[in-house]
Formats: structure tokens, C-alpha cells, sequence
């Protein structure tokens, strides 16, 4: 007597090499948006040449970054769209030579497979045409969660190294969009307590021999204020807190580089000032 195997059962379920893609693009998504953004606002005080160079890859970063989150959300919800998307990223990704490029053609192999279309069809098991139903069931028993694993291990390795090349480009960028930041607010203050000097020199005739208000510059530190009875001088010790010069009118005028660098405002006017891309030490 023959006995037969049962049919393996059809499952119009996720997959799971689908699923571990998914997850893949929402966090590769997830990080190119934070590089786009660190991005965008790292480059808004920059030189114009070097901030237009700055916003495009800002830009650029943003872009695949939506289109990866889009890629995910579309293959988690088993969307045609999403396939679509996931093949056009792995025919772009064929660029990466050498890796990139294998790892795009087992995805485009995979995406291309007949029952993969149709998981991706949007129809129900009572839906599928006899023909659709055979390629299904042929699909069940033909081991190809096997290459999907390897895929998916794959794709695994890669996405984590490239997670941490965006990493170790996002971190010093946020890092250097912070102490911008907190230059920016310094010169914001420095101004603020200039406006307060200015009117008591107008009442006065001359600047007040100590500030009018104390205050903090952007990095927690005390201001110096000094005063010659005619001119008048508001130094921030910059990101470092230590000042340069042991007297305020000892400094050069010119601009700095450098988050370190004291800022210098003589007289309502900035002395000393950063300009362009400024260094962390």
C-alpha cells in the first residue's frame, strides 16, 4: 500500500524573512531620518558653500530615510506597494559593491519568486485561482524559508554595520549641533546684557563698573565684565569656561574656530566671534 505525504498546508501568512525585513528598514529608516535631521541643523549657521553641500546629503539622508520607514510599514502590512518599494531600494543597493550587490539580488530573486507576489497580492486563501493555489502549495514544501534565513542573516549583518557607520556619523554631529547650540545662546545673552550696559551708559555717560545682571553663558559658566570707565568689555570663557587673556582688552579681534574660543563683545559690537564650521577639541 502507497502511502501519501499529506499536502502541506498553504499559509497566506507574513513571512518571516518579510518581517526581519521590515524591522530592518524601520530601523535603517529610523536612523538616516536622525542623520538627516542632525544633519540640517548642524549645517544651518555654516558657510554657504559648505552648507549648501551639508543640506544636500541632509536631504538625501532624508529621502531614503522616508522611503525606508514607507518600505517597512508596506512590508509589514504584506502591501504590493511595499514589495515594490523593497525591490527598487535593493536595485539601487546593487551599487554597493560587493556585498550590497549579492545580498540586492538574493532580495530581488526572493521578491520576484511567484508565491511571494501573490502573499503580496492582497488576496485570501479562498480567493486564489486553482493555478495560484498549486504555485502556493508547490511553494510549502520547497525549503525556501532556508534561503530566506540566509537573506535574512545577511541583511541582519549589513544593516547593523551600516546602523553603525550612521551612527558614528550622526553622534559628533549631534554633538556638534548641541555646543552650537549653546554658542548661539551665548551670543544671544552676551547681547542681552549689552543692551542692559547701553542704557546705563546713556543714563550715565559712561558703562557701569559691574555687569547689571548676572548671568550664565550657554555652558553653565559666569561672564566677565569689564569696564575702563569709557569702554567696555562682555567675555564668554567659550565651551571650555577658561579665559584667554587675563585682561579683557588684551584680546584680538578677529573670528575663532574653535567651541573653545572666548567670545568677545567690546563696546555693543562683537570683538571676537565664531564664524564658519566650528571644531570640537
Amino acid at each position: 500500500m502507497t502511502v501519501t505525504a499529506p499536502a502541506a498546508p498553504i499559509s497566506m501568512a507574513r513571512p518571516g524573512i518579510v518581517t526581519a525585513l521590515a524591522v530592518l528598514q524601520f530601523f535603517s529608516g529610523a536612523m538616516m531620518l536622525l542623520g538627516g535631521i542632525i544633519g540640517v541643523v548642524t549645517e544651518a549657521g555654516s558657510k554657504q558653500a559648505d552648507r549648501t553641500f551639508g543640506l544636500v546629503l541632509a536631504a538625501i539622508f532624508l529621502i531614503f530615510g522616508a522611503l525606508s520607514l514607507a518600505t517597512g510599514f508596506g512590508l509589514w502590512k504584506m502591501r504590493d506597494w511595499g514589495r515594490t518599494l523593497q525591490m527598487v531600494l535593493a536595485g539601487i543597493g546593487l551599487l554597493a559593491l560587493p556585498l550590497g550587490t549579492i545580498i540586492s539580488v538574493l532580495i530581488l530573486v526572493y521578491f520576484t519568486r511567484p508565491h511571494v507576489k501573490i502573499l503580496f497580492s492582497g488576496k485570501r486563501r479562498d480567493q486564489l485561482t486553482p493555478e495560484e493555489t498549486a504555485i502556493m502549495a508547490a511553494s510549502a514544501g520547497s525549503g525556501g524559508g532556508a534561503s530566506g534565513v540566509v537573506i535574512a542573516l545577511v541583511a541582519v549583518v549589513v544593516i547593523i554595520g551600516f546602523i553603525g557607520i550612521m551612527a558614528a556619523i550622526a553622534i559628533p554631529n549631534l554633538l556638534t549641533a548641541m555646543q552650537r547650540a549653546k554658542q548661539k545662546r551665548t551670543m544671544a545673552d552676551i547681547r542681552s546684557l549689552a543692551v542692559s550696559v547701553e542704557e546705563y551708559k546713556a543714563a550715565n555717560n559712561k558703562p557701569p563698573d559691574s555687569p547689571p545682571k548676572l548671568m550664565k553663558d550657554g555652558w553653565g559658566n559666569n561672564f566677565r565684565y569689564a569696564s575702563d570707565g569709557t569702554n567696555y568689555w562682555i567675555v564668554s570663557g567659550g565651551k571650555d569656561g577658561k579665559f584667554e587673556e587675563a585682561e579683557a582688552w588684551h584680546y584680538q579681534e578677529g573670528t575663532t574656530t574653535n567651541f573653545d574660543c572666548d567670545i568677545v563683545l567690546s563696546n555693543g559690537a562683537f570683538y571676537r566671534y565664531p564664524e564658519g564650521v566650528q571644531q570640537r577639541r
